[in-house]
Order: C-alpha cells, then structure tokens, then sequence
C-alpha cells in the first residue's frame, strides 16, 4: 500500500481484487467437495483449542471425513480473514473507497450466506470503527485520505449501511439492525 499510494494505485486495486476473489472461489471449491452444516462450524476468529490439538495427537489418525471438514474450515477462515485484511488496507485511501465499500457488501453476503452472525457483528463493528476513525481528523484532510463530509463518500457510506441493514435483519439481528438504521439516519 505504501509503494502504490502515492504512485500507481491502480496496480494495487487490482492486485486487491484479484485476492479476494481467489479466496471467494477457494471457498466455493471447497463448498462444492463438501457439504458443510456451516452452523456446526465453530467461530472463523478463534484458534483451535489446546483439548482439540491433544485429542487430534492422541488419535491415530484422522479419518478422511475430518480432514475434509479441517480443509474446508481453513479455507473459509482464510477467506475471512482476506476480507479483513482487505478492508484493513483500504480504510482510509480515497481512491480505493470504492473497493473498500465493496468488499465489505462481498463480506456481508458471507456472513448470509454462510450463516455467520458473529462474524457480521464484527465486520459491522470493524466498519463502524473505520469510518469513526475518518472522522476523528480535524483541520486539513490528508491529500489521499477519505474525507467523511465529501458527498460521495456519505453516499457510499450509506449504500453500504443501507446492505449492511437488509442483511442484519435477514439475518435476523435486531439489535445490529436498530444501530444500523440509527447510524444512516445520522449520515443523512
């Protein structure tokens, strides 16, 4: 990001992209190999738990069925963390607002589709930060940083909260939806 920012942005959008849609289609293979009950799977941000390593050391040998549920979990975690990754990278660089955004609607139709509400509460709360953190910049806004009063970015901002709003009640976080129709009322 430090390299490309001030010189060829493009390059960095696109290599961006090109990320997260390879670990967007990772997913999908593994989806496709295996069918996967995802409100079994445990929690994408926690690490495995020392019982479970010693259990898995202690057994002889996974069983294929295991491995299979082992890969397609670290798929989905890679592709969780991508997005967080992604979104942490382009917070605040007003030329990539627009991949920012979309990302996050991307990792707003895995926590859907996939059935993650933990995992929604928290890109909504990371999302919240970040435009938080925008605003907390007084006097002259940085050359490449967004600035949260310029119009296209409140629109952007309320596209994606307005997505963030359908999917949270769809989902059926009441509690994420009340806050998130509070902050677009805020925004407009």
């Amino acid at each position: 990001r430090t390299v490309c920012q001030a010189a060829n942005i493009a390059s960095l959008e696109i290599v961006v992209q090109r990320f997260r849609k390879a670990a967007e289609e990772k997913v999908s293979e593994a989806k496709k190999a295996k069918d996967v009950q995802m409100a079994e799977m445990e929690n994408l941000d926690e690490m495995e738990s020392p019982q479970t390593i010693l259990l898995r050391a202690i057994q002889a040998q996974d069983t294929r069925q295991q491995s299979q549920d082992r890969d397609t979990h670290a798929h989905f975690r890679f592709l969780w963390e991508t997005y967080k990754v992604i979104l942490d990278v382009l917070k605040s660089n007003v030329r990539l607002e627009e991949v920012y955004h979309e990302t996050a609607r991307h990792a707003f139709d895995f926590c859907r589709q996939n059935q993650r509400p933990q995992e929604f509460k928290r890109l909504c709360e990371t999302l919240r930060k970040n435009f938080a953190d925008l605003g907390k910049n007084t006097g002259k806004v940085p050359m490449h940083q967004v600035n949260v009063t310029h119009p296209d970015t409140i629109m952007r901002t309320l596209e994606t909260r307005c997505k963030q709003l359908q999917i949270a009640t769809e989902v059926d976080l009441w509690r994420e939806s009340y806050v998130t129709a509070t902050e677009i009322y805020e925004l407009m």
